[in-house]
């Protein structure tokens, strides 16, 4: 629906105009399909009788050229029993002012940590050890366990909340097919979300006893990508005259007006 109403911005369209043909079909479908949402059905009791020796959060982050966002699972423990739950997302549309996939995939991997900020108030049970964040752009990832102040300001600024707020050890990398949010950016009907075991439970190798994340070869740091963020720094020479009399003899002219031409040129 939010991409819907941002296409009727950009098309201009007044308050007493019809909307164009294939708009109408998607807000049709879309309302017809409000009530099969009423089926969709999310374990909610996380903390329940069991006693969990392990509680883990997991976020995932995606970003395409018309929206991006960030999705959360909880992951529970314990020597004989493994549980995984959907717990929260959030989503935004790119701005109508283009931005680089890359820097999109920063935004939500922003989204990403202020997820875990609150949830950590809303759970104070979690302990930062035991969260993990996962995203499948390597340049975001460089950008992240890189210096702050290497990159431009808009790199810098949101990089520098990202240190701020999350343990960077957790960062990793994971394929865009085992990624969760990656449905946050593509979009889905209601019939195929109510049924999307991914979805509402997480990657199903959340519940390997070792979790596969950095499966990728390290990034090439002279990708174009990462080289137009960096900050240029200007380096200025500055040399400083201490004695002007030990470049001129005042003592070789008698004419003030001459001392004073030279004076000015050797300055």
């Amino acid at each position: 629906m939010k991409l819907l109403l941002q296409r009727m911005w950009e098309l201009g369209i007044s308050w007493d105009e019809c909307f164009p043909n294939d708009i109408k079909a998607t807000f049709v479908e879309w309302i017809n399909e409000i009530e099969i949402i009423n089926q969709l059905k999310i374990p909610r009791l996380y903390f329940n009788e069991i006693n969990w020796e392990s509680i883990e959060l997991h976020l995932f982050s995606d970003a395409s050229p018309k929206s991006y966002g960030s999705v959360g699972y909880f992951l529970l423990k314990r020597t004989d029993k493994y549980f995984t739950s959907f717990i929260m997302s959030k989503s935004r549309l790119a701005p109508l002012k283009k931005l680089t996939l890359p820097r999109l995939e920063l935004l939500c991997a922003l989204i990403s940590a202020r997820l875990e900020h609150y949830l950590q108030n809303t759970f104070p049970m979690l302990k930062k050890e035991n969260i993990y964040y996962c995203s499948d752009s390597q340049i975001c990832i460089y950008w992240i366990k890189g210096k702050a102040d290497d990159w431009k300001p808009f790199v810098r600024n949101r990089v520098s909340e990202i240190k701020e707020k999350t343990n960077l050890k957790r960062w990793h990398h994971c394929i865009g097919k085992s990624n969760p949010s990656d449905k946050l950016t593509r979009g889905m009907n209601a019939k195929s979300l109510v049924k999307d075991e991914i979805w509402i439970k997480g990657p199903s190798w959340l519940l390997e006893p070792n979790i596969p994340y950095n499966l990728s070869d390290p990034i090439d740091s002279d990708l174009d990508s990462i080289k137009e963020e960096k900050r240029k720094v200007a380096v200025s020479l500055l040399t400083k005259v201490e004695h002007l009399q030990s470049l001129l003899n005042l003592h070789s002219y008698t004419n003030l007006n001459k001392v004073i031409r030279i004076t000015f040129y050797i300055s």
